[in-house]
Protein backbone atom coordinates (compact mmCIF):
# COMPACT_ATOMS: atom_id res chain seq x y z
CA UNK A 1 0.00 0.00 0.00
CA UNK A 2 1.44 3.51 -1.01
CA UNK A 3 0.90 6.23 1.07
CA UNK A 4 0.55 9.58 -0.15
CA UNK A 5 1.65 12.34 2.70
CA UNK A 6 4.02 10.89 5.64
CA UNK A 7 3.25 12.96 8.91
CA UNK A 8 6.68 13.69 10.59
CA UNK A 9 6.49 15.57 13.96
CA UNK A 10 8.35 18.50 13.96
CA UNK A 11 9.73 17.99 17.32
CA UNK A 12 11.15 14.37 16.36
CA UNK A 13 12.95 15.95 13.44
CA UNK A 14 14.70 18.45 14.94
CA UNK A 15 15.72 16.09 17.91
CA UNK A 16 17.07 13.60 15.04
CA UNK A 17 18.89 16.61 13.25
CA UNK A 18 19.72 19.12 15.51
CA UNK A 19 20.59 17.16 18.90
CA UNK A 20 21.27 13.53 17.12
CA UNK A 21 22.87 15.02 14.13
CA UNK A 22 21.98 12.31 11.84
CA UNK A 23 22.09 12.67 8.18
CA UNK A 24 18.98 13.60 5.79
CA UNK A 25 19.65 9.79 4.67
CA UNK A 26 19.66 8.23 8.29
CA UNK A 27 16.75 9.90 9.50
CA UNK A 28 14.66 8.94 6.49
CA UNK A 29 15.60 5.32 7.60
CA UNK A 30 14.75 5.70 11.12
CA UNK A 31 11.16 7.13 10.05
CA UNK A 32 10.55 4.94 6.81
CA UNK A 33 10.63 7.42 4.28
CA UNK A 34 12.77 9.04 1.47
CA UNK A 35 15.70 11.15 2.29
CA UNK A 36 14.17 14.06 -0.22
CA UNK A 37 11.02 13.42 1.72
CA UNK A 38 12.82 14.23 5.29
CA UNK A 39 14.52 17.19 3.07
CA UNK A 40 11.16 18.64 2.47
CA UNK A 41 9.87 18.17 5.57
CA UNK A 42 12.74 19.99 6.94
CA UNK A 43 12.37 23.39 4.98
CA UNK A 44 8.57 22.94 6.07
CA UNK A 45 9.82 23.35 9.72
CA UNK A 46 12.14 26.21 8.85
CA UNK A 47 14.89 23.82 10.16
CA UNK A 48 18.39 24.63 8.65
CA UNK A 49 19.82 21.89 6.61
CA UNK A 50 23.65 21.00 7.72
CA UNK A 51 26.20 21.02 4.98
CA UNK A 52 27.05 17.70 2.85
CA UNK A 53 29.97 15.40 4.21
CA UNK A 54 30.95 14.61 7.69
CA UNK A 55 30.65 16.40 10.37
CA UNK A 56 33.70 17.83 11.98
CA UNK A 57 32.52 18.56 15.20
CA UNK A 58 30.93 14.86 15.91
CA UNK A 59 32.80 12.27 17.70
CA UNK A 60 36.36 14.66 17.99
CA UNK A 61 37.00 16.89 21.02
CA UNK A 62 37.11 20.63 20.76
CA UNK A 63 40.85 21.31 20.48
CA UNK A 64 41.90 24.46 22.84
CA UNK A 65 43.39 26.86 20.91
CA UNK A 66 46.92 27.96 21.65
CA UNK A 67 47.33 32.04 22.22
CA UNK A 68 49.99 32.99 20.36
CA UNK A 69 51.87 35.66 22.11
CA UNK A 70 52.35 39.47 20.27
CA UNK A 71 55.56 40.70 19.79
CA UNK A 72 56.47 43.24 16.90
CA UNK A 73 57.99 41.32 14.26
CA UNK A 74 54.40 39.03 14.63
CA UNK A 75 52.88 42.69 14.74
CA UNK A 76 54.98 43.86 11.38
CA UNK A 77 53.78 40.37 9.63
CA UNK A 78 50.44 40.60 10.61
CA UNK A 79 50.24 43.70 9.28
CA UNK A 80 51.76 42.50 5.52
CA UNK A 81 49.43 39.75 5.34
CA UNK A 82 46.38 42.11 6.31
CA UNK A 83 47.61 44.40 3.54
CA UNK A 84 49.36 42.29 0.47
CA UNK A 85 48.50 38.46 1.19
CA UNK A 86 45.70 36.44 2.18
CA UNK A 87 44.58 32.98 4.59
CA UNK A 88 43.85 30.37 1.64
CA UNK A 89 40.37 28.80 2.02
CA UNK A 90 42.32 25.67 2.90
CA UNK A 91 42.99 25.77 6.57
CA UNK A 92 46.92 26.54 7.55
CA UNK A 93 48.01 27.65 4.27
CA UNK A 94 49.29 31.42 4.38
CA UNK A 95 50.68 33.88 1.54
CA UNK A 96 52.32 37.15 1.44
CA UNK A 97 53.05 38.81 -2.54
CA UNK A 98 55.44 41.40 -3.05
CA UNK A 99 57.66 42.87 -5.67
CA UNK A 100 60.39 43.34 -2.60
CA UNK A 101 62.41 39.96 -2.28
CA UNK A 102 64.04 41.34 0.51
CA UNK A 103 61.02 41.80 2.39
CA UNK A 104 59.39 38.61 1.74
CA UNK A 105 62.53 37.29 2.89
CA UNK A 106 62.64 39.42 6.22
CA UNK A 107 59.06 37.30 6.55
CA UNK A 108 60.96 34.19 5.99
CA UNK A 109 63.70 34.63 8.55
CA UNK A 110 61.49 36.09 11.26
CA UNK A 111 58.94 33.30 10.97
CA UNK A 112 61.67 30.47 10.85
CA UNK A 113 60.77 29.32 7.73
CA UNK A 114 62.11 26.86 5.36
CA UNK A 115 59.87 27.89 2.10
CA UNK A 116 61.09 29.50 -0.83
CA UNK A 117 60.42 32.33 -2.45
CA UNK A 118 58.66 32.12 -5.54
CA UNK A 119 57.77 33.80 -8.58
CA UNK A 120 53.90 35.02 -8.82
CA UNK A 121 51.83 36.04 -11.45
CA UNK A 122 48.65 37.78 -10.50
CA UNK A 123 45.59 38.99 -12.11
CA UNK A 124 46.04 41.38 -14.93
CA UNK A 125 49.55 39.82 -15.50
CA UNK A 126 50.60 41.34 -12.55
CA UNK A 127 54.43 40.12 -11.70
CA UNK A 128 55.94 40.06 -8.11
CA UNK A 129 57.25 37.47 -5.75
CA UNK A 130 54.83 35.28 -2.81
CA UNK A 131 56.11 32.95 -0.13
CA UNK A 132 53.43 31.01 0.93
CA UNK A 133 53.76 28.58 4.17
CA UNK A 134 51.59 26.03 5.99
CA UNK A 135 51.07 26.88 10.04
CA UNK A 136 47.48 25.25 11.22
CA UNK A 137 48.47 27.71 14.62
CA UNK A 138 49.29 30.73 13.13
CA UNK A 139 46.51 30.47 10.44
CA UNK A 140 44.05 29.56 13.59
CA UNK A 141 45.13 32.45 15.65
CA UNK A 142 45.02 35.18 12.45
CA UNK A 143 41.52 34.37 11.86
CA UNK A 144 41.02 34.29 15.93
CA UNK A 145 42.41 38.23 15.61
CA UNK A 146 40.00 39.35 13.02
CA UNK A 147 41.72 38.53 9.39
CA UNK A 148 40.03 35.97 7.44
CA UNK A 149 40.17 34.00 3.90
CA UNK A 150 38.68 36.43 1.01
CA UNK A 151 40.09 39.47 3.26
CA UNK A 152 38.80 42.18 0.44
CA UNK A 153 35.50 41.32 1.20
CA UNK A 154 34.79 40.11 4.17
CA UNK A 155 37.65 42.22 6.57
CA UNK A 156 36.43 43.82 9.57
CA UNK A 157 38.28 44.80 12.53
CA UNK A 158 41.82 43.34 13.40
CA UNK A 159 42.42 43.50 17.44
CA UNK A 160 45.99 44.60 17.87
CA UNK A 161 46.96 45.57 21.00
CA UNK A 162 48.23 49.23 21.46
CA UNK A 163 51.56 48.58 22.28
CA UNK A 164 52.00 47.08 18.81
CA UNK A 165 49.68 49.02 16.94
CA UNK A 166 52.89 50.95 15.62
CA UNK A 167 55.13 47.58 14.10
CA UNK A 168 51.38 46.33 12.56
CA UNK A 169 50.93 50.08 10.58
CA UNK A 170 54.35 50.09 9.88
CA UNK A 171 53.79 46.99 7.49
CA UNK A 172 51.24 49.53 5.63
CA UNK A 173 54.36 51.38 4.47
CA UNK A 174 56.78 48.64 3.23
CA UNK A 175 54.61 46.90 1.13
CA UNK A 176 55.01 47.38 -2.34
CA UNK A 177 52.37 47.13 -5.46
CA UNK A 178 52.50 44.58 -7.82
CA UNK A 179 51.55 47.30 -10.82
Amino acid sequence: MHRSFLAIDATILRTLDIDQRLTIDRIGRELGCGASTVSRRLRRFGISVRRRGPDPGRNRQVATRVPIPWRSDLAWIVGLIATDGNLSRKPSQIRVVSNDVELLDAVRRRLALRTSIRRHVGGWGQRGYHITWNDRTLYEWLIDIGLTPAKSLTLGPIAVPDQYFRAFSAAASTVTDLS
